[in-house]
């Protein structure tokens, strides 16, 4: 019999044995709910045979197989992912993330009536270019003989609607794949193709002047050349970019441009290819000679100042400097997703505006050389999107049923816009160009 040993019980007695100190367990019956496993550096000693079998016991080891088995557990050679053969990658075919910006704020902002102005009959406007000469009036005595009749000068202007269409294609077999999740299923294809046919209209919008006729002769009219005049291609004769402009460039609906300072000419203001910085006189002076020559008011519901990002954060950096806070300013906080930000005031503004006149930005205008892009100021009660048709899809393939008009074993889907920018009031319209 053992001598009672409180930090071993069992110490005197044999596996089995009975055991007063333990209320009559026996030292199997003890042994027998302790785990298979390592929890101490004393126990990984009493593992590596420093203990005797007893000692080995204690901790669920009652003879050589525990050591075997961490000798086959370190041995063991599982199956892995980066095993070939063994592990394959799968991709949603439901959904396309777009990596880059789908902004399209110069196509948005044009007004887009019916064709001819809601008159599908019309295909061109009416203008006076010019008041008689002077004196137009005259001042008779009471007797007097009437003065000949004199009259204004007048012109049509007319255009005609072009067609934008944007085309892709998938093989039947790349659509029987995605409708095995294996590749991109047919409605992500036609997605893509709506938001390319639309992103292809804004940057066409947001072209450069230069070598435009000779390079889209059938294509809708960007704001650059709608906002032209024949000083910009005297003085400038390249456009922002740097893209020479040629006689065909700055003329536009028919109407010789490029001849000398006429009726059509919208303001252009320029420095002769030549940048310089960028102040708020210069926008003022814009708007103020916008309002000379078409005796509209310098700020209206219509007008809008479209520029590229550079020369927005040109715009407010001009204005930053004049904020002033106050010890009424309000102390906030921000917040995304629940966490907040330290309590503070806001330390610096927006351009939302500039003389209530809306800021728009768009990422398709581009800087010049040396500076930053061109701010143009449309009128939009003057200039319109003459929409011929809206903007309509149309497939044909294994679909629908056709491929053997189609030829091969495919589907073929096409988005088409028809229209053309027209402007009715040339000398409403403005652009401020070299600056930095």
């Amino acid at each position: 019999m053992g001598e009672y040993n409180p930090d071993n019980y069992y110490e005197g007695y044999s596996p089995g044995e009975f055991c007063p100190w333990t209320m009559g367990e026996s030292h199997n019956d003890i042994t027998k709910g302790l785990p298979n496993r390592i929890e101490s550096v004393s126990d990984l000693e009493i593992a590596g045979m420093y203990g005797d079998l007893e000692e080995r016991a204690l901790i669920g080891m009652q003879d050589e197989s525990f050591m075997r088995s961490l000798s086959l557990v370190k041995a063991s050679s599982p199956h892995l992912t980066t095993d070939a053969g063994n592990y394959q990658t799968h991709y949603d075919a439901t959904k396309l993330w777009y990596q880059m910006s789908l902004e399209a704020n110069a196509w948005g902002l044009i007004p887009k009536p019916g064709w001819g102005a809601n008159s599908s009959e019309m295909d061109g406007w009416r203008v006076t270019a010019a008041l008689s000469s002077a004196p137009k009036n005259t001042f008779v005595t009471e007797s007097g003989t009437l003065p000949d009749a004199k009259k204004a000068t007048r012109a049509v202007v007319y255009t005609t609607p072009k067609d934008c269409v944007f085309v892709f294609e998938s093989s039947m077999r790349a659509q029987r794949a995605g409708e095995r999740k294996q590749s991109v299923v047919w409605a992500e294809d036609v997605k893509e193709g709506g938001i390319q046919h639309n992103q292809g209209m804004q940057e066409h919008m947001c072209l450069g002047l230069g070598t435009f006729e000779a390079t889209y002769p059938d294509s809708f009219f960007p704001y650059d050349k709608v906002i032209s005049s024949q000083p910009e291609q005297a003085n400038c004769t390249n456009d922002y970019l740097g893209n020479a402009i040629a006689n065909a460039d700055v003329d536009i609906y028919g109407i010789d441009r490029h001849t000398a300072v006429g009726w059509a000419d919208a303001y252009v203001n320029e420095n002769a290819a030549t940048v310089r910085p960028l102040t708020t006189t210069l926008i003022y002076d814009t708007l103020r000679t916008t309002f000379v020559n078409s005796g509209d008011a310098m700020v209206k519901k219509s007008k809008v100042i479209l520029t590229g990002d550079s020369t927005w954060v040109r715009i407010f950096q001009l204005e930053e400097g004049k904020q002033r806070y106050t010890g009424s300013t309000s102390v906030n906080t921000t917040a995304y997703n629940g966490i907040k930000s330290t309590p503070g005031i806001n330390l610096s503004f927006t351009a939302s505006s500039f003389m209530n006149i809306p800021i728009v930005i768009t990422k398709d205008i581009d800087d010049q050389t040396n500076g930053v892009g061109p701010i143009y100021i449309p009128d939009f009660d003057y200039l319109k999107f003459w929409t011929d048709y809206p903007t309509l899809y149309h497939e044909a393939g294994t679909k629908s049923g056709n491929e053997v008009l189609l030829g091969r074993l495919s589907d073929v889907g096409m988005f088409r816009t028809g229209g053309q920018t027209a402007c009715m009031k040339f000398s409403a319209q403005a652009k401020i160009r070299d600056i930095s």
